[in-house]
Protein backbone atom coordinates (compact mmCIF):
# COMPACT_ATOMS: atom_id res chain seq x y z
CA UNK A 1 0.00 0.00 0.00
CA UNK A 2 1.19 3.61 -1.19
CA UNK A 3 1.21 5.15 2.49
CA UNK A 4 2.64 8.75 0.76
CA UNK A 5 5.94 8.38 2.41
CA UNK A 6 4.16 8.05 6.05
CA UNK A 7 5.15 4.69 7.92
CA UNK A 8 2.44 1.94 9.14
CA UNK A 9 2.96 3.31 13.00
CA UNK A 10 3.08 6.94 11.73
CA UNK A 11 -1.09 5.34 10.50
CA UNK A 12 -1.61 3.57 13.26
CA UNK A 13 -1.45 6.46 16.00
CA UNK A 14 -3.17 8.68 13.80
CA UNK A 15 -6.00 5.99 13.62
CA UNK A 16 -6.12 6.09 17.43
CA UNK A 17 -6.14 10.08 17.27
CA UNK A 18 -8.70 10.74 14.25
CA UNK A 19 -11.66 7.69 14.18
CA UNK A 20 -14.04 8.17 11.71
CA UNK A 21 -11.58 9.81 9.57
CA UNK A 22 -9.31 7.41 9.44
CA UNK A 23 -11.10 5.70 6.19
CA UNK A 24 -10.90 8.68 4.41
CA UNK A 25 -7.28 9.12 5.67
CA UNK A 26 -6.63 5.67 4.13
CA UNK A 27 -8.46 6.08 1.09
CA UNK A 28 -6.22 9.16 0.02
CA UNK A 29 -3.36 7.47 0.88
CA UNK A 30 -3.89 5.17 -0.90
CA UNK A 31 -5.15 6.76 -4.04
CA UNK A 32 -3.71 10.28 -4.37
CA UNK A 33 -5.29 9.85 -8.01
CA UNK A 34 -7.90 10.94 -6.17
CA UNK A 35 -5.89 14.57 -5.71
CA UNK A 36 -5.06 15.32 -9.46
CA UNK A 37 -8.36 15.79 -10.10
CA UNK A 38 -9.06 18.51 -8.12
CA UNK A 39 -8.19 22.18 -8.94
CA UNK A 40 -6.67 24.77 -6.67
CA UNK A 41 -9.38 27.62 -5.44
CA UNK A 42 -7.03 29.89 -3.77
CA UNK A 43 -3.34 29.95 -3.57
CA UNK A 44 -0.48 31.40 -1.73
CA UNK A 45 1.24 34.71 -1.74
CA UNK A 46 3.95 32.98 -3.76
CA UNK A 47 2.02 31.41 -6.35
CA UNK A 48 0.28 33.88 -7.18
CA UNK A 49 3.21 35.72 -7.42
CA UNK A 50 4.66 33.47 -9.60
CA UNK A 51 0.99 33.56 -11.73
CA UNK A 52 1.20 37.17 -12.10
CA UNK A 53 4.29 37.83 -12.78
CA UNK A 54 5.44 39.87 -10.01
CA UNK A 55 6.75 41.05 -6.28
CA UNK A 56 5.01 39.84 -3.54
CA UNK A 57 4.96 44.17 -2.95
CA UNK A 58 2.83 44.21 -5.86
CA UNK A 59 0.36 41.59 -4.73
CA UNK A 60 -0.02 43.06 -1.38
CA UNK A 61 -0.91 46.55 -3.89
CA UNK A 62 -3.33 44.84 -5.38
CA UNK A 63 -4.62 43.08 -2.38
CA UNK A 64 -4.93 46.42 -0.07
CA UNK A 65 -6.60 48.43 -3.42
CA UNK A 66 -8.94 45.61 -3.41
CA UNK A 67 -8.26 44.45 -6.82
CA UNK A 68 -8.02 40.74 -5.88
CA UNK A 69 -9.86 38.47 -3.19
CA UNK A 70 -8.35 36.82 0.00
CA UNK A 71 -9.42 34.19 2.04
CA UNK A 72 -7.66 34.16 5.52
CA UNK A 73 -6.79 30.49 6.84
CA UNK A 74 -5.95 31.32 10.51
CA UNK A 75 -2.99 33.39 10.11
CA UNK A 76 -2.40 32.60 6.59
CA UNK A 77 -3.43 34.86 3.71
CA UNK A 78 -4.32 33.13 0.43
CA UNK A 79 -5.79 34.27 -2.80
CA UNK A 80 -8.53 33.23 -4.84
CA UNK A 81 -7.68 32.05 -8.19
CA UNK A 82 -11.32 33.36 -9.64
CA UNK A 83 -9.89 37.02 -8.35
CA UNK A 84 -6.89 36.18 -10.00
CA UNK A 85 -8.55 35.34 -13.13
CA UNK A 86 -10.82 38.35 -12.77
CA UNK A 87 -7.86 40.82 -12.58
CA UNK A 88 -6.07 39.37 -15.28
CA UNK A 89 -8.95 38.98 -17.91
CA UNK A 90 -10.29 42.65 -16.51
CA UNK A 91 -6.77 44.49 -16.24
CA UNK A 92 -5.25 42.65 -19.48
CA UNK A 93 -1.90 41.70 -17.39
CA UNK A 94 -0.58 42.65 -13.73
CA UNK A 95 1.34 45.40 -12.48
Amino acid sequence: MNTGGHSERHIAAKERHTGAATVLLRSFLAAPEIWAHMQKRIVTIKEACSALGCSRGTVYKLINDGKIDTVKLGASTRITVASIDKFTKHDGAAA
